[in-house]
Parts: C-alpha cells; structure tokens; sequence
C-alpha cells in the first residue's frame, strides 16, 4: 500500500514491521473517511494505525 496526502507522514519505504495483509485495505480507507469499517464486517483486518494516525 502507499498513501499520500497533504495530512499523511513522510515514511518512506517501511522495513522491520508487522505484516499488512489485503484484509485491512477497506478498513483502513474507511478510517481515513471517519467511518468505522470493521463495525458492519467484523471479521474484516483493522485498519493500519501508522496510517490512520492510532
């Protein structure tokens, strides 16, 4: 995944974390939106905190 935006840290390519799985792409878009994906598909991955700012 990559993200941009006015809002979004500067990371640059990340090493040495957790793994991000294709599960947690809704989630973490709709986290982006204020919306809370996980409540309406539970079994869905969180979203990715070092993106949403958790």
């Amino acid at each position: 995944m990559a993200f941009l935006g006015p809002d979004t840290q500067p990371l640059g390519e990340r090493k040495n974390i957790p793994a991000i799985t294709q599960s947690q792409v809704a989630a973490t878009i709709a986290a982006l939106l204020g919306e809370d994906y996980n409540t309406a598909q539970p079994r869905a991955g969180k979203p990715v905190a070092e993106v949403v700012g958790k």
